[in-house]
């Protein structure tokens, strides 16, 4: 609060009852938000996600303003992929409703933010948004590069004992969309060819849930896995013990919109990054640059490839660490953010 608001910016905010929120939350934030533009001199509402643009929207039109929909995936992932229960809308009718909601919303938009190029692409092509074309961007999640350089300087964190061992690291949270058994799977088939692997997994959900997985697939604490939760300053130190990082999502259709930000933190670090396919424009990224190896299939056929041809890319040593850096320079930098929604801002007036 103190850093937003010696940059001039003030923070309002509410209560968040439910994962999706409810109905209360959003005449809430419908009041909230009304009751902001009618007593400061704002024009333009930029609403990042679902819930929010279904708050945002309906005040920008009847107050005549400029709205953003800043979109974080699709309506559908929000409501049905990302949740592990059944829903209303997790009913084809349901979800067709939402589908023609969002179109509705970015067909009456100012202008659209997608997160990859290929969710760019899918909404130039949707033949219901067509002439739409000048009011659509693409803005990856970003990185702060500065926070990655030098982070494998020794002794700066307390995980400099993994420099010894052979590290896989998954950043972030899990649950819902990612898939921790899967990558334990993958890691398994990693140890046959490395004994000396450990997990390191760096997230601060629930200790017991990640134990409970890991050790389900026969790995232990301690030789074949660790946890660590720390602040955002200490996940670059971390990170960069690692020789590879991996990131398995639940390969739904909206994941074509995503743009982890794991991904480009572990390029920033120099390191490469093991996905899975369909997840935004990693898998391009990935093969074009040989910045990482990608699963094509979540198996143990798939692992045992995948896991060769890591073998191989790591061969490179201090070449790739560098190939990942420049790809993280030029793709997820905070500079190429900021001129995006700098761009976007000059274009809507």
């Amino acid at each position: 609060a103190k850093r937003l608001e010696a940059s001039r910016i003030r923070w309002d905010h509410l209560v968040y009852h439910r994962r999706w929120g409810n109905i209360a939350d959003l005449f809430a934030g419908a009041l909230k938000a009304f009751h902001i533009v009618r007593s400061r001199d704002i024009t333009v509402l930029h609403a990042r996600a679902s819930i929010p643009i279904l708050i945002a929207w309906p005040i920008a039109k009847a107050l005549h303003l400029k709205v953003i929909y800043d979109r974080r995936g699709t309506m559908v992932g929000d409501f049905v992929d990302d949740v592990n229960v059944r829903n209303i809308f997790s009913y084809n009718v349901f979800s067709g409703m939402l589908e023609t909601l969002e179109r509705f919303i970015i067909r009456r938009s100012d202008a659209t933010i997608v997160l990859s190029e290929k969710a760019l692409k899918a909404l130039r092509e949707d033949r219901y948004l067509s002439g739409l074309n000048a009011s659509f961007e693409s803005i990856p999640c970003c990185t702060d590069m500065a926070r990655f350089s030098g982070a494998g300087s020794a002794g700066r964190d307390p995980a400099s004992a993994l420099r010894e061992t052979f590290a896989l690291a998954y950043l972030g949270s899990l649950g819902t969309c990612y898939l921790l058994r899967e990558m334990a799977r993958f890691f398994k088939i990693l140890k046959k060819r490395r004994p000396d692997a450990v997990f390191l997994i760096v997230s601060h959900s629930d200790r017991g849930y990640i134990d409970g997985v890991m050790q389900e697939e026969g790995l232990r604490p301690g030789p074949d896995y660790t946890i660590a939760s720390t602040d955002p300053d200490g996940v670059a130190p971390l990170l960069a013990q690692a020789r590879s990082s991996i990131m398995f999502i639940k390969p739904v259709e909206c994941k074509v919109g995503s743009s982890p930000t794991k991904f480009g933190e572990s390029l920033a670090a120099g390191v490469p990054v093991i996905v899975n396919s369909g997840i935004g424009d990693t898998e391009e990224i990935i093969r074009r640059n040989r910045v990482g190896v990608v699963v094509d299939d979540l198996s143990e056929n798939g692992y045992e490839k995948t896991a060769e041809e890591l073998m191989g890319l790591l061969g490179e040593g201090e070449a790739l660490r560098r190939r990942c850096v420049s790809v993280a320079e030029r793709s997820f930098s905070l500079d190429l953010g900021i001129a995006r929604y700098a761009g976007v801002y000059e274009r809507i007036g």
